[in-house]
């Protein structure tokens, strides 16, 4: 009986062996990436790209000039309409689809001419170029209708220690008809202001300091946004109406930058997709994250709706939807220590400026601020542009007609 177990004991040793395994990461690298979607009622962008190596030696850039002769992006529907990129003010290239109808189908074409130019261009040398690349036709997909946006905190007894942190949650019902899957992406929106209000200029002709005579300056307060680096993605299951509620789609942490000194909202803007697209997106998405099983298909598996027309068999990641938007904004309420504003930085970060000094920081962009008092006799405190100029820290200072205060 022993040698007989110590046989058994040996065989489940030699079966739970780990061997060595080398996971083929570069197996879609070169391979062509589309991002967008065409939609209808507003302007469309297209990002096209080159999966890079792991070793990153491949050449890899969104958007490579298409519309600048490298590359051409352009729509098209069943009624035989065409829409071509163009350049539109404040949004870069896009495909303007404003007055697209919904009666018809449509479809995206990309075309990437052959070029044989320096190592920059290396996909293109090495057989990407002189292509053309078309997206199945698709139906449009109706737009659900944002029903709510709401926020939760967890509050703090004291803010100075602990900030809140909360969840955002999105409601969103599809029309009768529509499909029961959705997209959708976001803003954050937040008012912020400079370190310092400057109470004094310096007019360098005449050498000599100025009161300023407007507080706050046009300067101090700023708008400013971000933009969800990835789309959300969700489905209504088990509701007859179609509808997901308070489905959490965004973390929130009140004690990041100057994103909470006065006010903030966030900008929802959801589309319906086809099962299709939901069944591909959800796949990618396990591929990106931890939450992959080992069923999951592999990456070089992962077809969209997207095919090179010279040579069908090969990948394209992608999948182009048509839909039309909706939209909704809400603020984050006052209440639970969410906003704190705790005002300007303090004087004595200010600088000294030596009058002999002046036209050297003067041309290094700083400026004076505020007049510092000290044991020892005042001082005027001069300071960087960044510190006074709210742009500079990427803000407009243009009020949204749109912004709650």
């Amino acid at each position: 009986m022993k040698k007989f177990a110590a046989y058994i004991l040996a065989g489940c040793m030699a079966m739970s062996c780990i061997y060595p395994y080398e996971a083929e990461l570069d197996s879609i690298a070169g391979t062509l990436v589309v991002e967008g979607d065409i939609i209808l009622g507003d302007y469309s962008s297209f990002t096209v790209s080159w999966a890079t190596s792991v070793d990153g030696v491949l050449f890899n850039d969104t958007g490579f000039g298409f519309g600048y002769g490298f590359g051409n992006i352009w729509v098209e529907n069943e009624h035989g309409d065409v829409f071509r990129q163009e350049y539109v003010p404040y949004r870069g290239l896009a495909v303007d689809l404003r007055n697209a109808p919904d009666d018809c189908r449509y479809r995206l074409h990309i075309s990437i001419p052959q070029m044989d130019v320096d190592q920059t261009y290396k996909n293109l040398r090495d057989g990407n170029g002189g292509k053309n690349y078309v997206s199945s036709w698709r139906e449009p997909q109706k737009a659900p209708t944002i029903d709510a946006i709401t926020f939760e905190f967890e509050p703090s007894d004291n803010p100075y220690l602990r900030r809140p942190t909360g969840n955002a949650r999105i409601s969103m019902t599809a029309p009768e008809g529509a499909s029961r899957y959705f997209r959708w992406d976001y803003e954050e929106e937040w008012q912020f202001h400079a370190n310092y209000d400057p109470q004094f200029d310096y007019d360098f002709e005449n050498g000599e300091y100025v009161s300023v005579m407007q507080l706050p300056g046009p300067n101090y307060w700023c708008w400013a946004k971000s933009y969800s680096s990835q789309s959300r993605i969700a489905i209504a299951i088990g509701d007859e109406k179609n509808k997901i509620h308070e489905h959490k789609f965004m973390e929130i942490n009140t004690g990041t930058g100057n994103r909470f000194q006065k006010r903030y909202c966030v900008h929802v803007i959801a589309r319906g997709i086809s099962e299709e697209c939901y069944q591909y997106l959800h796949t990618l998405e396990m591929n990106s994250n931890s939450t992959g099983d080992l069923f999951a298909p592999i990456p070089s598996e992962l077809r969209g709706n997207i095919i090179c027309e010279e040579d069908p068999d090969e990948l394209v990641l992608g999948f182009i939807e048509v839909s039309r938007t909706s939209e909704l904004r809400a603020f984050v309420p006052y209440g639970n220590g969410v906003y704190l504003d705790r005002g300007d930085g303090p004087l004595e970060s200010l600088i000294a400026v030596d009058a002999s000094r002046i036209p050297q920081y003067y041309g290094w962009g700083y400026r004076p601020v505020v007049i510092v008092p000290t044991d020892r006799g005042d001082y005027m405190g001069w300071a960087p542009n960044y510190w006074i100029d709210c742009r500079v820290m990427g803000g407009t200072n243009v009020k949204p007609d749109y912004w709650e205060d």
